[in-house]
């Protein structure tokens, strides 16, 4: 397998940030969709951009994930295909879920170009409430560290953190710091890199054999924490104590991506609103 191989300028997020207002400039896109913070400052909105200058501030590394990037595809799909080429940047869990809304039409990605990225997790939303600015250094010191600790539980057992899901793929793990590598894994992402004259003509052999090693690390502690979850619900006392504190706020179902109802085909109101709608004009 074949990459670009890029330089890292000042650290990873601002590469990345110099790549999509590239690929802006050169027209291989039209908007990008990428999360950039809140002006309270504790959390992150997805955003669509089509001015360069407006990526300033954005955040393609958010350390937590207030919004499954999925979701805001489903939104931003509901009346069908955008007419221009739309960049998105997520996490690689969140590429996945979106593709697996498209199998169930509760989205349309004929005209997204997804990249993802080695991904080593991101931070328990409520901690991070409790102190932003302190927990933003602890995120950045873990990322850089590749330090699982401090993630989510659900974070900390996956093993798919360096999975390509989307067309373009930026691997880093096990670089020194100075270089990342840019990997194609469709021919919508090979066009991208086409018409940025980023041929992909550096073997990521490295990476793949890093990612192999981080990857049975992480099935090693996937399979303790699955088994201290059996422990802890196996049975039907355990199982209803498990489930005691639930209040049936329902917000279990808004969060994850892939709940919706089935009966009017729509993720939490969004789709469904907009296809009973249409059927109720044409009946």
């Amino acid at each position: 397998m074949n990459g670009a191989e890029l330089t890292v300028q000042d650290n990873l997020e601002t590469s990345i940030l110099n790549f999509l207002k590239e690929a802006l400039e050169k027209d291989c896109v039209q908007a990008v969709l990428l999360p950039k913070r809140v002006p309270s400052g504790d959390s992150f909105a997805y955003l669509i951009i089509r001015d360069k200058t407006i990526l300033e501030g954005a955040s393609p590394l958010p350390p937590i994930i207030p919004v499954q990037g999925a979701k805001a595809i489903s939104s931003l799909t509901r009346n069908g295909t955008n007419e221009k080429k739309i960049l998105a940047v997520m996490h690689p869990c969140e590429i996945r879920a979106a593709v697996e809304l498209e199998k169930l039409k509760q989205t349309d990605l004929d005209n997204l170009v997804f990249l993802s990225f080695d991904c080593p997790g991101v931070l328990p939303l409520a901690t991070y409430l409790e102190d932003p600015e302190t927990h933003d250094s602890t995120f950045r010191k873990a990322f850089q560290d590749w330090d699982s600790q401090p993630m989510r539980p659900v974070c900390r057992m996956c093993t798919e953190l360096n999975t390509p899901a989307g067309d373009l793929h930026i691997g880093h793990f096990g670089s020194d710091g100075g270089k990342m590598f840019l990997i194609p894994f469709s021919p919508e992402g090979e066009r991208v890199m086409k018409e940025m004259g980023l041929p992909p003509e550096t073997s990521v052999e490295g990476w793949e054999e890093g990612v192999k090693g981080l990857k049975k690390k992480r099935e090693e502690a996937k399979k303790t924490s699955l088994q201290e979850i059996e422990s802890r619900s196996k049975g039907p006392e355990k199982l209803a104590e498990t489930f005691s504190s639930c209040i049936n706020c329902h917000n279990c179902m808004r969060v994850c991506p892939v709940c919706y109802c089935r009966q009017c085909h729509g993720g939490s109101g969004y789709r469904g609103w907009h296809v009973a709608r249409s059927q109720t004009r044409s009946s």
